[in-house]
């Protein structure tokens, strides 16, 4: 009896130990994640103010991602979100400590480390490199990185800006965990071309980061731009297209009822009930309404 006793003790002083580690590791992997925006705050400072971020939980929720985005892959009238999710330089949380397929260590490197790797390894004359079209200047974003996005974040918190939920108030940067439900960061600058600074674009951006309530307020003005492609980028989705790659019913139903076309295919061809079916969800629900008059 005794020597079971003992061996339960052992086993529960193992346990536990093993929590505290794991609890450690944890706390210095969040602090770890925040020497990524110190990066992008030095590169900033050298120069290189075009790099945008844009973090956000992968569709399966297990890991946390951050894109560093040049600006002219930033969708125009928006403020972070990218015409192309791949024309970016891509960090998963999966990675570990391993930054950028190694070219540092969010461990054992510091930022400025970090910033002068990256720098060395800029191809000049590749027109696709994203660091080297981030140089130049954007003074407004990088005052708001320090001064509002810095300044605020709380320590070990992780940025989001793409939501598993709809989004009524789509003006602040959202930080995952109930404890910091009050922080409040406001977005950056906006991208803006004399060209592009139109209708469709904001109506798009806001179907994109699932602010229904804006689009429907917009489609009020605009009627026109219910079954407008979206000029920018490669997927060219109508707003029934997002609520159906978002997999949201209920924006879908009143798309239609407002007239949307459930038929009308994307600029990759694809109509909304395609693009329903590509997705995960596969919700019942939506397929059947999407399909209504298409089969």
């Amino acid at each position: 009896m005794a020597g079971s006793a003992l061996r339960a003790e052992e086993e529960l002083e193992v346990e536990a130990q093993a929590e505290q580690e794991e609890g450690q590791q944890q706390q210095q992997q969040e602090v770890n994640y925040h020497k990524i925006f110190h990066v992008v705050a030095e590169l900033h400072r050298r120069g290189y103010q075009r790099l945008r971020i844009f973090p956000l939980m992968s569709p399966s929720g297990c890991s946390w991602r951050c894109n560093l985005v040049p600006l002219d892959n930033i969708a125009p009238m928006s403020h972070s979100f990218p015409l192309e999710y791949e024309d970016a330089l891509l960090y998963s949380s999966g990675a570990q400590t391993s930054f950028l397929d190694g070219i540092g260590d969010l461990n054992a490197d510091s930022a400025t480390a970090i910033a002068d790797a990256m720098i060395e390894n800029i191809n000049e004359t590749d027109p696709e490199d994203v660091l080297a079209r981030a140089k130049g200047e954007d003074s407004a974003y990088a005052a708001w990185f320090v001064d509002e996005f810095l300044a605020k974040l709380p320590p070990g918190a992780l940025p989001c800006l793409i939501a598993d939920w709809e989004q009524d108030d789509p003006y602040h940067f959202g930080v995952l965990g109930d404890e910091h439900a009050d922080v409040k960061i406001k977005f950056p600058p906006v991208r803006i071309d004399e060209e592009e600074a139109k209708p469709i674009v904001s109506i798009l951006g806001f179907a994109k980061a699932r602010a229904w309530r804006k689009v429907f307020q917009l489609l009020e003005d605009h009627p026109g731009l219910i079954d407008e492609i979206n000029p920018y980028g490669k997927s060219g989705f109508t707003l029934l297209h997002q609520a159906a790659w978002w997999g949201d019913v209920e924006p879908a139903r009143k798309l239609i009822a407002a007239g949307a076309d459930i038929a009308k295919p994307d600029s990759q061809d694809k109509t909304p009930l395609q693009v329903a079916r590509s997705r995960k969800h596969k919700k019942p629900d939506l397929l059947d309404l999407l399909s209504k008059g298409v089969e």
